[in-house]
Parts: C-alpha cells; sequence; structure tokens
C-alpha cells in the first residue's frame, strides 16, 4: 500500500505549487489527488516534476477548461470523479455538498474536497479536506499526506 498526497486550492499560486511538488516528492507518495481549483493551465504546468501520478477535478475557480485538460494530459475530471485505487473507493470533489450528497448514498470508501480553505478530517467513512494550497485566505498553506495501509492522515504545511 501507498501514499496519497492531497491537495486543493492552489489558485495559480506557482511558488507554492513548486513548494508542493517538493514535498509529494520527498514522502514519495505514489499518486496525487488535486480537490479543484488550479484556475490556469500556466499553473497547472508546474505539477510536471512530480513523480507521481496526478488526477484532479475541476473547481468553480478553473476557467480554462481546455487548457488545463490538456496541460494535464486529460486526468482532469469533472466532479465527481469516483475511481478505484489500492481496493479502496475514491470519491474527488471540489465542493463539500457534493461530499455530503455521495456519502448518503455510500459509494465510496474515501471522499476528498477542497473549496472551503480549511483543512479538516474526519472518519466512518474517511472524509479528507487539505486545506488550501495557495494560503491566501486562512494564511497557511496545507496539503494532506493519506497512508492507504494505515488509513491515517497527515497534513504538511508549505513553507
Amino acid at each position: 500500500m501507498s501514499k496519497i498526497g492531497i491537495v486543493s486550492d492552489t489558485h495559480d499560486h506557482m511558488s507554492n505549487i513548486a513548494k508542493i511538488v517538493e514535498i509529494f516528492n520527498r514522502e514519495q507518495v505514489e499518486l496525487v489527488i488535486h480537490c479543484g481549483d488550479i484556475v490556469s493551465p500556466f499553473a497547472a504546468r508546474h505539477f510536471e516534476g512530480l513523480k507521481a501520478r496526478m488526477v484532479a477535478v475541476y473547481g468553480n475557480n478553473d476557467g480554462e477548461h481546455k487548457g488545463l485538460f490538456m496541460t494535464l494530459e486529460g486526468n482532469i475530471f469533472s466532479e465527481p470523479y469516483i475511481f478505484e485505487y489500492e481496493g479502496k473507493k475514491i470519491c474527488v470533489a471540489h465542493h463539500p455538498y457534493i461530499v455530503e450528497k455521495l456519502k448518503e448514498k455510500k459509494l465510496a470508501d474515501i471522499y476528498l474536497f477542497g473549496h472551503t480553505h480549511i483543512k479538516m478530517v474526519e472518519n466512518s467513512p474517511l472524509v479528507i479536506n487539505p486545506g488550501e494550497g495557495c494560503g491566501y485566505v486562512t494564511g497557511t498553506a496545507t496539503v494532506a499526506i493519506l497512508d492507504m495501509c494505515t488509513q491515517s492522515v497527515e497534513f504538511r504545511v508549505v513553507e
């Protein structure tokens, strides 16, 4: 079992994106999930240094869908995006209300979202918001790392 890097709301903060890539590479995550609001294709290019595969969903500030789709080589999806990874169904959304609706239907084992810019984790089922990768709203940029074996979540400050 591997580790997953989770990020959201990077909002074109390219220097933070570079630091986030460093964190995820140092932590040797095997998959990175972006929960929306990369914003522009030129910012998305800064994720190219990742040593892991990345998937993303569109957020409400992601305006140039076609450009993001091309830059991320098709690995960005409309929310919700549900897929299986290491025997677990993972639901990725940008908006929390989508996660709340899907939790009721028990469509996944793990739910990830962004939008609020506030980090949080809940168990049963596992629900994670990594906080904001940009640090614009709270003043602190964070990402989350999920250990798929233990289902434990650790937050890292982007500095």
